[in-house]
This record gives C-alpha cells, sequence and structure tokens, in this order.
C-alpha cells in the first residue's frame, strides 16, 4: 500500500466514523430530550413542543448521515494534495 492509498483510508474512515458518530450522538440527545420531558407534554402547543424539543437532533441526525454517505467524495477531495508523494 502507497502513501496515497493510506491517506486517502485514513480521510475516508475518519469522515465516515464522524458521521456515523454524529447520528448516534444526536439520537441519543434526541431520546434523553423526550426521556426527561415526556410528562411536560401539552397537545395545544404541538408545534412549538415538537420544534424546540426535537428539530436540533433531527438536523444533526440528518447532517451525520449526509456526511456518511458523502464521505467517499470528501475522501477523496481531500487526499487530492497528497497525490503522487512518497512513491
Amino acid at each position: 500500500m502507497n502513501s496515497e492509498t493510506f491517506v486517502h483510508g485514513l480521510f475516508f474512515v475518519g469522515f465516515r466514523l464522524s458521521g456515523a458518530l454524529l447520528v448516534l450522538a444526536a439520537s441519543l440527545s434526541l431520546v434523553f430530550q423526550v426521556g426527561e420531558t415526556w410528562y411536560r407534554f401539552d397537545p395545544s402547543y404541538l408545534a412549538a413542543f415538537s420544534f424546540s424539543l426535537l428539530f436540533r437532533p433531527i438536523i444533526l441526525i440528518l447532517a451525520g448521515i449526509a456526511l456518511y454517505l458523502v464521505s467517499p467524495r470528501l475522501a477523496h477531495l481531500a487526499a487530492r494534495p497528497f497525490r503522487g508523494s512518497g512513491q
């Protein structure tokens, strides 16, 4: 394995792991937020309650999924400066 392949692999694993950890952390945050506020739920304030409780974790989950899915392309772009070095 040459250094270009190694660096590309490191970037790929780093981006993919970051995306997976972001999804995991946001999912746990969502579960704990719902768990600690479920008893205060009032159906007349459903929109405000849902927006304040669910919006940030859902956006973070979507960002983690997007990072996970585009990690091959990001790794390719990030490893571009290392092409041709250390042959």
